[in-house]
């Protein structure tokens, strides 16, 4: 399950590459379909690892999108079904496309705060931050 909050660029790790049909550079389309309501919303995003192991996307969620710049709007919060598929275009639509993944997602209000999980007592200033 990927996790996406409201307002945030969110780090979204899948793997893709593994199902990809032309692996060099392929242009991957996020579909994002409300579990309730059944509305899609659809971005375009850039792999920015681009390894064979994982893959990991930058998705911005946003108010006013560019779909084409890897942003999306969820008016509600809650459960989403999401499908990736794989162009070799820049296209918004899924229609003969190749599926590499599906799961859920969840879209949560705001992020939570980023907390030190170790601070030295001696050098207050060094602290060391989870992932």
């Amino acid at each position: 399950m990927i996790t996406v909050y409201k307002g945030a660029v969110n780090k979204v790790v899948v793997t893709v590459s593994e199902s990809a049909i032309n692996p060099c550079n392929p242009i991957y389309l996020f579909q994002f379909t409300n579990s309730s309501t059944k509305e899609q919303f659809f971005c375009i995003a850039t792999d920015q690892v681009q390894l064979t192991r994982y893959n990991a996307f930058c998705i911005t969620e946003t108010a006013d999108p560019n779909p084409e710049d890897g942003e999306v709007f969820f008016p509600l919060l809650g459960q989403y079904d999401y499908v990736i598929y794989e162009d070799e275009t820049s296209t918004l639509d899924p229609t003969g496309l190749n599926i590499c993944e599906t799961g859920k997602c969840q879209v949560l209000p705001d992020a939570p705060p980023v907390v030190p999980q170790y601070q030295s007592n001696i050098y207050p200033q060094y602290q060391i931050y989870g992932s």
